[in-house]
């Protein structure tokens, strides 16, 4: 919508403009024609007045009219660059995963993210989802991503909740153990030796926006607010397991007690295959399926060795923190949304 210019509002006056223009030329007027004609003028000018009056009234709802009629229509912004076209290189560099992976993330969230009408222009769930890996990837503000990609800043935001409650909805799906982790405890013995390995376990910190009831309870030992995520990895840095619902604040040993993971492997005992065990550090307590390194000096030389084995081992699962983190960079400078 186009704002009248000054020039524009001194030529076509407002309302308030003519109500104060009528008003004092109405006053002025009168005052002189008292002090010239004497009472008998008074009338004439009064009824000219009442002419003048309803003049001005009609004015003034033709200027209406005339307002009312250029309204501006409601602006559509095409869609642009949230399609599965041109380069497959170029599309991971924006992205951040291949076409193959984001169709069938597309594919999985379709009955979650598609709208009943396409009233208003709705997006499709390809153009959510891509639209939320953008701006994970490249950390924008949101309105880089409207000038981008065409969504306005608070549809922006909407899709990022929409989008990542849905993911959440399939982490049983997305994220679990290998159906072979004989496999992985093999490929895990060939890094340094150590048998019966199902996974290295760590935790990291994401930055967030902590809720203003529990606010404290977010921030960590670096003094900002953050979410203590505890990840377990494989030998080829894929994610088996994700706690990120536990404030900054909580140590790593406390996450783990309060997870699912500990209820299923040390009260429940079900281990993927028997003597299974974790690798983590001395955050960690010692369990039977839970090795940690030997703390105190060594000068044994197997415990040196051991030491030296586990600490190769282990350090996969900060590897793949690392790779996530700086594949989509919002895990480091942190969600703009308030955690629940």
């Amino acid at each position: 919508m186009t704002l009248p210019t000054l020039s524009k509002l001194t030529n076509q006056s407002t309302p308030l403009t003519s109500t104060y223009i009528f008003f004092t030329t109405s006053l002025l007027n009168t005052t002189s024609r008292q002090l010239g004609q004497g009472s008998g003028t008074r009338t004439s000018n009064m009824e000219s007045s009442d002419e003048d009056h309803s003049a001005h009234e009609q004015d003034r709802d033709d200027s209406n009219d005339e307002q009312g009629a250029q309204l501006p229509a409601r602006i559509y912004v095409p869609r642009r660059l949230l399609s599965y076209e041109g380069s497959p290189d170029l599309f991971r560099q924006r992205f951040r995963i291949t076409v193959q992976l984001a169709q069938y993330l597309v594919q999985r969230l379709e009955p979650l993210l598609s709208h009943r009408t396409l009233r208003n222009h709705a997006l499709s769930t390809q153009e959510q989802v891509l639209s939320f890996l953008h701006l994970c990837a490249s950390n924008n503000l949101y309105h880089n991503i409207r000038d981008m990609h065409g969504p306005s800043p608070p549809t922006v935001c909407r899709i990022m909740r929409r989008v990542s409650e849905a993911i959440c909805s399939l982490q049983g799906e997305l994220l679990h153990f290998p159906d072979n982790p004989q496999a992985d405890a093999r490929k895990f013995q060939d890094v340094a030796g150590i048998p019966g390995i199902i996974g290295v376990i760590d935790g990291t910190h994401v930055r967030c926006t902590p809720p203003s009831a529990d606010e404290d309870a977010y921030i960590n030992r670096h003094h900002h607010p953050s979410i203590n995520v505890t990840v377990v990895a494989g030998p080829d840095y894929k994610i088996y397991f994700a706690r990120v619902s536990c404030p900054g604040s909580w140590h790593d040993a406390r996450v783990l007690r309060t997870s699912q993971l500990w209820t299923t492997f040390e009260e429940q005992g079900a281990l993927p295959f028997p003597n299974a065990i974790l690798l983590g550090d001395s955050a960690y307590p010692l369990r039977s399926w839970l090795i940690t390194p030997v703390l105190g000096p060594e000068e044994d030389p197997h415990i040196r060795r051991f030491n030296r084995a586990h600490k190769r081992t282990r350090s996969i699962v900060e590897w793949s923190i690392g790779i996530l983190k700086s594949r989509f960079r919002i895990l480091q400078a942190g969600f703009r949304l308030t955690c629940k």
